[in-house]
Protein backbone atom coordinates (compact mmCIF):
# COMPACT_ATOMS: atom_id res chain seq x y z
CA UNK A 1 0.00 0.00 0.00
CA UNK A 2 1.60 3.33 -1.50
CA UNK A 3 1.50 5.79 1.78
CA UNK A 4 2.78 9.28 2.03
CA UNK A 5 4.11 10.98 4.94
CA UNK A 6 2.77 13.69 7.56
CA UNK A 7 5.13 16.35 5.74
CA UNK A 8 3.16 15.84 2.40
CA UNK A 9 0.04 15.87 4.67
CA UNK A 10 1.22 19.33 6.09
CA UNK A 11 2.19 20.83 2.50
CA UNK A 12 -0.80 20.07 0.82
CA UNK A 13 -3.24 21.18 3.45
CA UNK A 14 -0.92 24.64 2.77
CA UNK A 15 -1.48 24.38 -0.68
CA UNK A 16 -5.34 24.03 0.05
CA UNK A 17 -5.35 27.10 2.09
CA UNK A 18 -3.55 29.39 -0.61
CA UNK A 19 -0.50 29.14 1.80
CA UNK A 20 1.80 27.18 -0.49
CA UNK A 21 2.14 26.95 -4.04
CA UNK A 22 4.31 25.65 -6.34
CA UNK A 23 8.40 26.44 -5.19
CA UNK A 24 7.38 28.26 -2.69
CA UNK A 25 8.02 27.47 1.02
CA UNK A 26 5.54 28.13 3.66
CA UNK A 27 6.31 29.90 6.36
CA UNK A 28 7.19 28.52 9.59
CA UNK A 29 4.10 29.80 11.41
CA UNK A 30 1.91 28.37 8.68
CA UNK A 31 3.27 24.69 9.15
CA UNK A 32 2.81 24.89 13.05
CA UNK A 33 -0.74 25.81 12.55
CA UNK A 34 -1.32 22.74 10.64
CA UNK A 35 1.36 20.28 12.62
CA UNK A 36 -1.05 21.66 15.45
CA UNK A 37 -4.00 20.43 14.52
CA UNK A 38 -3.15 17.21 12.64
CA UNK A 39 -3.39 14.76 16.03
CA UNK A 40 -6.37 16.37 16.99
CA UNK A 41 -7.98 16.22 14.02
CA UNK A 42 -6.96 12.63 13.19
CA UNK A 43 -8.61 11.78 17.11
CA UNK A 44 -12.27 13.80 16.00
CA UNK A 45 -12.34 11.36 12.60
CA UNK A 46 -10.87 8.15 14.22
CA UNK A 47 -13.86 8.93 17.37
CA UNK A 48 -16.77 9.70 14.51
CA UNK A 49 -15.54 6.28 13.09
CA UNK A 50 -15.10 7.41 9.88
CA UNK A 51 -11.54 6.39 9.17
CA UNK A 52 -8.46 4.17 11.38
CA UNK A 53 -5.00 5.80 11.15
CA UNK A 54 -2.63 3.14 12.57
CA UNK A 55 0.38 5.46 12.07
CA UNK A 56 0.48 9.47 12.41
CA UNK A 57 3.16 9.94 10.35
CA UNK A 58 2.15 7.70 7.72
CA UNK A 59 -1.14 7.76 5.69
CA UNK A 60 -2.73 5.71 2.76
CA UNK A 61 -2.22 7.46 -0.49
CA UNK A 62 -5.87 7.46 -1.35
CA UNK A 63 -6.33 9.34 1.97
CA UNK A 64 -4.00 12.16 1.79
CA UNK A 65 -6.16 14.63 -0.40
CA UNK A 66 -9.69 14.02 1.73
CA UNK A 67 -7.64 14.27 5.05
CA UNK A 68 -5.72 17.41 3.56
CA UNK A 69 -8.66 19.12 2.84
CA UNK A 70 -10.50 18.04 5.94
CA UNK A 71 -7.37 19.62 8.02
CA UNK A 72 -7.61 22.36 6.04
CA UNK A 73 -11.04 23.22 6.98
CA UNK A 74 -9.52 23.00 10.93
CA UNK A 75 -7.09 25.51 10.63
CA UNK A 76 -8.60 27.71 7.78
CA UNK A 77 -10.26 29.75 10.63
CA UNK A 78 -6.88 30.28 12.52
CA UNK A 79 -5.00 31.26 9.56
CA UNK A 80 -8.38 34.08 8.69
CA UNK A 81 -8.78 31.81 5.47
CA UNK A 82 -11.91 32.39 4.04
CA UNK A 83 -12.29 29.03 1.89
CA UNK A 84 -9.77 26.62 0.18
CA UNK A 85 -8.54 26.91 -3.09
CA UNK A 86 -10.56 25.13 -5.55
CA UNK A 87 -13.75 25.38 -3.35
CA UNK A 88 -15.32 28.23 -4.91
CA UNK A 89 -17.79 29.73 -1.98
CA UNK A 90 -18.39 26.91 -0.26
CA UNK A 91 -18.77 27.00 3.41
CA UNK A 92 -15.93 25.22 5.58
CA UNK A 93 -18.50 23.04 7.32
CA UNK A 94 -20.11 21.55 3.21
CA UNK A 95 -16.11 21.23 2.28
CA UNK A 96 -15.47 18.91 5.58
CA UNK A 97 -18.66 17.22 5.39
CA UNK A 98 -17.39 16.16 1.56
CA UNK A 99 -14.15 15.11 2.67
CA UNK A 100 -15.91 13.05 5.31
CA UNK A 101 -17.63 11.17 3.35
CA UNK A 102 -14.40 10.81 0.55
CA UNK A 103 -12.81 9.41 3.80
CA UNK A 104 -15.59 6.78 4.93
CA UNK A 105 -16.14 5.78 1.08
CA UNK A 106 -12.17 5.09 0.46
CA UNK A 107 -12.04 3.44 4.14
CA UNK A 108 -14.89 1.02 3.38
CA UNK A 109 -13.31 -0.02 0.28
CA UNK A 110 -9.86 -0.74 1.60
CA UNK A 111 -11.37 -2.76 4.25
CA UNK A 112 -13.29 -5.15 1.82
CA UNK A 113 -10.31 -4.58 -0.97
CA UNK A 114 -13.11 -4.64 -3.35
CA UNK A 115 -14.93 -1.82 -4.56
CA UNK A 116 -17.98 -0.44 -2.85
CA UNK A 117 -21.37 -0.84 -4.88
CA UNK A 118 -24.30 0.58 -4.61
CA UNK A 119 -28.12 -0.87 -5.36
CA UNK A 120 -31.00 0.57 -5.82
CA UNK A 121 -34.44 -1.45 -4.29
Amino acid sequence: MPTRSRQDLIFRTLKLLGAAGVGQTPSDEDRAAVEDQIDTTLDMLIAKQICDFPSRNEFHSALIQPLAVRLATVVGPDLAVGTLVGYGTASFPEIAALAEQEMRFINAEDQTNEPVRFQDF
